[in-house]
């Protein structure tokens, strides 16, 4: 068992409706994770999800982060969670596994493409309900047996730039 007394959430990007970061917030308050941080990285979060963030316990907003102080964060870090209403390709994903966290994201993204049951959670777009109970779940695996960040990182190995242009010519 893990001897680890916090889980830690992170999500990184816009703070902006299309991330999904207003459901996040309110599945967190939801999910009331008396053991749990949620990290938000991001330059700007409108105004209206920065103010509904400080009903919920837990919440720490960081911005104007560097590239060694992203990457440290990614290690200090659990869970990624981005529940994006419309998302491309997702590349935050590939970044959060590369530092073997775990992902949590919806249908609507590019996540799906890129992992399976053992890396990631994948939930319809405003499941506040169903979000809720992820991370309720993500905070026990945690706490308890832990996730296994080697396997998530070596799950990525295939999506190099290489294979990535030759797809795409196939696909062409």
């Amino acid at each position: 068992t893990k001897d680890k007394k916090k889980c830690n959430f992170l999500f990184v990007g816009q703070g902006i409706h299309r991330k999904g970061l207003h459901h996040l917030l309110m599945a967190w308050k939801k999910a009331d994770l008396k053991f749990s941080n949620l990290n938000i990285v991001s330059r700007y979060v409108d105004p209206q999800i920065k103010m509904n963030a400080k009903m919920a316990d837990n919440v720490n907003f960081l911005k104007n982060i560097g590239r060694k102080e992203k990457k440290s964060i990614f290690l200090k870090n659990d869970v990624f969670v981005m529940p994006s209403i419309i998302e491309g390709f997702g590349y935050v994903y590939l970044e959060a596994f590369s530092y073997g966290l775990f992902c949590i994201g919806t249908k609507n993204s590019g996540l799906r493409d890129i992992s399976s049951s053992e890396t990631s959670r994948i939930l319809e777009v405003g499941d506040i309900e169903n979000l809720s109970l992820i991370l309720n779940e993500l905070q026990d695996i945690v706490l308890t047996k832990g996730i296994d960040r080697e396997m998530i990182k070596s799950s990525i190995k295939s999506y190099t730039w290489e294979n990535y242009r030759q797809k795409v010519s196939e696909t062409c």
